[in-house]
C-alpha cells in the first residue's frame, strides 16, 4: 500500500480550500441578497426571523408587542425561543450588521486564499520560504482578527443605536452574548498560526545560515 506523500496531501488540502472558497463566495452572494431584501422591507420584517436576546420579566411574557426606548422599533415575542423578534429596523442598523459581515467575509477570504497559496508552495516542495511564513502570518492575523472583531461588533451597537436597541423593562444578557460571540477555539487557532508562522520564519533563517556555512 502506497503511503500518501506530503505533496499529495498538500494537493488534497488545496482542493478542499478551493471548495471552501467557492462555498464562501456562495455564502457571500446569499448575504448580499439578504441585505438587499432587508433594506427593501426594513419597515416590515414580519417575514424574517431577526431576533435579539433580552432577559424578559416573567410577568410581562404575555405582552403582544414591545417597543424600543424611542418607540421607533417594534418587537414581538418569539414564542418558540422566548426572544424578541424585530418587526422593523432602521436601515442604519441593517447597514451596520452587513458591514460587520463584510469584515468577517474579508477575513475568511484572506485566510483561505493564503492557505491555497501555502498548499501550492508545499506541492512545489517549498517549505521554509519567506513567502510561506508571510502567508501563514496573514492567515493567523485574519483568524485572530475575526475572533476578536465579532464580539466587539455585537456590543458596539448598544452605544451607537442605544435608543433603537434598548427595550424598557428588559435587560441584555451580557455574559451570554460574550460567550456566544467570542470563539475561543478560533482565537487560540489564530494565535497558534502566528506562532507557527514565526517558526517558519526562523526555519528559513536557519536554512539560509546552513547554506552559507556549507
Amino acid at each position: 500500500m502506497k503511503a500518501v506523500g506530503p505533496r499529495s496531501m498538500a494537493a488534497l488540502l488545496n482542493g478542499l480550500f478551493y471548495l471552501a472558497l467557492a462555498l464562501g463566495v456562495l455564502a457571500f452572494l446569499y448575504r448580499l441578497g439578504s441585505f438587499g431584501i432587508a433594506m427593501k422591507h426594513a419597515d416590515n420584517l414580519g417575514k424574517f426571523t431577526s431576533t435579539s436576546l433580552y432577559q424578559l420579566p416573567t410577568q410581562d411574557l404575555a405582552r403582544a408587542e414591545w417597543r424600543s426606548q424611542n418607540g421607533r422599533v417594534r418587537l414581538s415575542l418569539h414564542r418558540l425561543y422566548g426572544e424578541l423578534r424585530h418587526r422593523n429596523l432602521p436601515r442604519a442598523i441593517i447597514v451596520y450588521i452587513f458591514a460587520g459581515q463584510l469584515v468577517l467575509f474579508f477575513c475568511f477570504f484572506v485566510a483561505v486564499i493564503q492557505l491555497i497559496n501555502i498548499c501550492e508552495d508545499l506541492s512545489a516542495g517549498k517549505i521554509f520560504e519567506p513567502d510561506s511564513a508571510r502567508r501563514l502570518r496573514l492567515v493567523g492575523l485574519a483568524v485572530t482578527g475575526a475572533a476578536l472583531f465579532n464580539p466587539l461588533w455585537e456590543i458596539l451597537p448598544l452605544w451607537l443605536f442605544r435608543p433603537d436597541i434598548t427595550v424598557p423593562g428588559t435587560r441584555l444578557p451580557w455574559f451570554f452574548i460574550l460567550w456566544e460571540t467570542l470563539n475561543f477555539g478560533l482565537l487560540l487557532g489564530g494565535l497558534l498560526l502566528l506562532v507557527v508562522a514565526e517558526a517558519f520564519r526562523i526555519g528559513h533563517l536557519l536554512q539560509e545560515e546552513q547554506q552559507l556555512t556549507v
